[in-house]
């Protein structure tokens, strides 16, 4: 998976204006840890329920887990399931209040709940702008 530093113009698929990068993380940059909101959990958990934008043939497994080699060795087989739990292959877009579309891989959640990736609050305020729309 590429590595887009947070809140850059988006750039995976070209010719997708205003759209800025959310949580492409790698192991070789350093990114933001701390504490989310529950509620823009519950939402992120509806965005990746539905389906995913830009779904791509190939997967990422996330590079920041690391597998239980004794059990992989006991098991070949296991690996798949592992890997399950940590791994993607599209995206997911918020649109902000303000018009702002935000692009995050489908492993965002994976990222805060296994690494404490913290997203910028202005990602986090439109996850919680299309929650409250939603309940009006």
């Amino acid at each position: 998976m590429a590595y887009f530093e947070d809140l850059t113009a988006y750039s995976y698929f070209p010719g997708e204006p205003k759209v800025k990068n959310i949580g492409w993380l790698s192991i070789e940059h350093d990114y933001k840890r701390g504490p989310v909101p529950l509620g823009f959990v519950d939402e992120l958990v509806r965005f990746l329920s539905k389906d995913l934008d830009a779904v791509t043939r190939g997967r990422h497994v996330c590079e920041f887990c690391k597998p239980p080699q004794e059990i992989i060795e006991s098991d070949q087989n296991y690996i798949e399931v592992w890997e399950y739990f940590r791994c993607g292959n599209g995206e997911i877009r918020v649109i902000g209040e303000n018009g702002t579309t935000y692009s995050a891989p489908a492993l965002l959640l994976h990222y805060i709940a296994e690494h404490q990736y913290q997203p910028p609050a202005e990602f986090v305020e439109a996850v919680l702008y299309q929650r409250s729309i939603r309940a009006i």
